[in-house]
Order: structure tokens, then C-alpha cells, then sequence
């Protein structure tokens, strides 16, 4: 025995709309570079060790398509899950009204025991806005601390 522990292996699953910035998120986790142009993701899976508690942990890193077309195909990837990380942009109101209505539910059916992770991604967007001089029909505002929040609280 040469008293080397083995990596302990982890899955994390990320999840949310086409453009809220799952694979950014990801590639700049584990390359520590800045995406310059986006790539639409079907299915893309990255690997990192990280230390926890004196032990070296093997994260498989699951990026999955966002856009409906994949609906169907999407859940293949959430087999053996630890956690999920369900992301959504600041930027975009209905980004988190998703969070709701379609990835609790969809990760709650497949992954009812995993632990979720709510992420907002794009906050120098929502730093950054100002808001047109003419506001259209169906403006709405980029996202909140206190709406993320509370989103947060009803997904628990």
C-alpha cells in the first residue's frame, strides 16, 4: 500500500437558458481565459481536481444545451449527478422566470435529491445598463439581488 488516496469523484451538472453564460462560467473555471465569442453548446464535458477536506476531488463538469431543440436529449447527461448548478442571466427577466417554470421542475423530476445551486451570471451587464430613453412595450429590467433572492427561496 503507498498510502496515495484516490480522487474522489464528483459529477456537476450545469443547467439554464441558451446564452446565460453556462460555458463561459465553465471554460473560465478551468482555464482561468475569458471566452472572446459564443459558441452554442450541445454537450461538453470538463475535468478539474480540486482539494476538499485533505482530499483530491475529481469534478466532471457537464455543460448542456439550453435551447429547446435539446429538451429531449438534455437529460441523458443528468445520470449520476452530485449537484446541479442552475444558471440564469441578470440581464434577462425571463432567464429567471425559467429558473422556475422550466429547470426546477425538469431537474427536480429527474434529480429530486440533488442539491441545486442557483448561479446569475452577466453581472457586469447588469451593471453596466442603462435603460433606453424610450422604454419599448415589453421592457423589462435586468434582474435583481432581492428577485434572484427570492427565486432562490422558492427553489429550495
Amino acid at each position: 500500500m503507498t498510502g496515495r488516496k484516490e480522487a474522489i469523484d464528483r459529477k456537476l451538472v450545469v443547467v439554464g437558458d441558451g446564452n446565460c453564460g453556462k460555458t463561459c462560467l465553465l471554460v473560465t473555471y478551468c482555464s482561468d481565459t475569458f471566452p472572446d465569442v459564443y459558441v452554442p453548446t450541445v454537450f461538453e464535458t470538463y475535468t478539474t481536481f480540486v482539494q476538499f477536506n485533505q482530499n483530491t476531488v475529481r469534478l466532471s463538469l457537464w455543460d448542456t444545451a439550453g435551447e429547446e431543440d435539446y429538451d429531449r436529449l438534455r437529460p441523458l447527461s443528468y445520470g449520476q449527478a452530485n449537484v446541479v448548478l442552475m444558471c440564469f442571466t441578470l440581464d434577462n427577466q425571463d432567464s429567471l422566470t425559467n429558473v422556475e417554470f422550466k429547470w426546477e421542475p425538469e431537474i427536480r423530476h429527474y434529480l429530486p435529491k440533488v442539491p441545486i445551486v442557483l448561479v446569475g451570471n452577466k453581472k457586469d451587464l447588469r451593471d453596466d445598463y442603462r435603460p433606453p430613453p424610450v422604454l419599448p412595450r415589453n421592457y423589462k429590467p435586468p434582474v435583481t439581488t432581492s428577485e434572484g433572492r427570492a427565486v432562490a427561496s422558492r427553489i429550495r
